[in-house]
This record gives C-alpha cells, sequence and structure tokens, in this order.
C-alpha cells in the first residue's frame, strides 16, 4: 500500500496491519515489518536519562525516525516535540502517536509530532521548545565498513527508505542548527569510533558502549 502523497522505494511496502502501520521489505511477509514506536520500552538505565539528569524541562527531538527515542523520552516524564522530515516516517509516527492515545492518554499528550526538516525548524521553534532543557540528535550515518552481520531490521530499513534522498545527515550542519537554539544542551547519538563534529568543540562529557557513544554539550 503506497498512501496518497508519499513516494516510497519500490522494495518498500507501507501497509496497515491489526496491530497498526507498519514499513516492510516487499520480500517480507505481511507482519514482519518495523512499526513506529512511542511507548518507551525499558526507560530507567537508558543514557538518555543520565544525558539529561540535572537538565529540567521539555526536550526536542530532531531527528524522531521510528520514535524510540521520543517515547523514552516521554516515559521520563518529559514532554517532546518529535521532528522527522521523511514523510513516511513520519505518517508512521502518527500511526503509533495514535495508538499510544488508546493505550497510556496522558503519555500521548507529552509528545508533539512535527513535520519538516530540523535544520530549518530548530530556528523557528515558539516557547517552550525555543529554551528546551535539551536537543536530541540521532543523524543517520554510514554503516561500519568492518560489521560483518547486517544491520537491525529498523536500520536496514530506515537505509532502503532514505538512500533516495541522497547521502546521509549532514551532521555538522544539523548540529550547528541545534547550537543557534537556546537549548541548555545538545546530545549528539553517534558510532564510538567517530570522530566529534567540527566548529561546536569537546563535548562536555560521554556516555559510551560498544555499540554507540551519546556526546552530550552543556551550554549553562
Amino acid at each position: 500500500m503506497t498512501l496518497p502523497g508519499i513516494d516510497i522505494p519500490d522494495e518498500l511496502v507501507l501497509e496497515s496491519t491489526d496491530a497498526g502501520l507498519e514499513l516492510r521489505q516487499r520480500s517480507d511477509r505481511p507482519g514482519n515489518g518495523v512499526r513506529a514506536d512511542l511507548s518507551g520500552g525499558r526507560r530507567g538505565t537508558h543514557p538518555l536519562a543520565r544525558a539529561l539528569r540535572g537538565a529540567q524541562g521539555v526536550v526536542v527531538d530532531a531527528t524522531a525516525g521510528f520514535g524510540g527515542d521520543a517515547g523514552v523520552l516521554a516515559a521520563l516524564g518529559r514532554s517532546v516535540l518529535a521532528i522527522e522530515r521523511n514523510p513516511v516516517l513520519f505518517t508512521l509516527l502518527e500511526d503509533a502517536h495514535r495508538r499510544l492515545a488508546l493505550e497510556v492518554p496522558t503519555r500521548a499528550e507529552a509528545v508533539t509530532l512535527r513535520h519538516g526538516d530540523a535544520r530549518d525548524l530548530l530556528s523557528g521553534l515558539e516557547s517552550p521548545w525555543n529554551r528546551a532543557a535539551a536537543i536530541v540528535l540521532d543523524p543517520m550515518y554510514p554503516g561500519r565498513r568492518s560489521a560483518s552481520a547486517l544491520p537491525p531490521k529498523p536500520m536496514q530499513l530506515l537505509r532502503a527508505l532514505l538512500r533516495p534522498d541522497g547521502a546521509m545527515d549532514d551532521v555538522e550542519t544539523l548540529i550547528a542548527s541545534a547550537f543557534r537554539t537556546e537549548a541548555r544542551r545538545v546530545v549528539l547519538k553517534r558510532p564510538p569510533e567517530a570522530a566529534p563534529p567540527e566548529g561546536v568543540g569537546k563535548p562536555t562529557f560521554s556516555i559510551e558502549s560498544k555499540l554507540v557513544r551519546w556526546d552530550v554539550w552543556e551550554r549553562g
């Protein structure tokens, strides 16, 4: 199924299932795709809880994707503005938000969705988002050349979906847009081996694991 006004690569299918709207490879059976999820999952030890410790207020998830980080932030008690530029992903997020409103209405009320490119939207955010406790960035980046196993299915689908609109996200431009706001922190998710982006200095602190690194800049 292709929704009106939404372009999607030929190898992908966007369709409604009993569990919600899902994105899948055309070669996969229905029900084996990926849905956006704003439920939050396990949040107590999530790196975002540590990255935001001591910074009170609303949070902007500038690269919402399938909604995982926005869901965690809402489950942590934050009001969240989730920005997503890709129309397919945004449609999946809207469906996830509808499902969350039926399951946990108060949690759904904490999440505001906005369609557009964060590099453009961040400069014009209204109150309270323009003075957020933090802006969270989880941009797409090339796969690790040394990896022998396939990436998880959500990442495979993201790369297949986003490939037609060019390359990966321009991290430097994206983080520069975040630094032009009055957010008190900027949080960037990166591969462990990635060099810090240019022009913003060293992060105040980082939270690292084998698969990912969260760099955090405190800005007063």
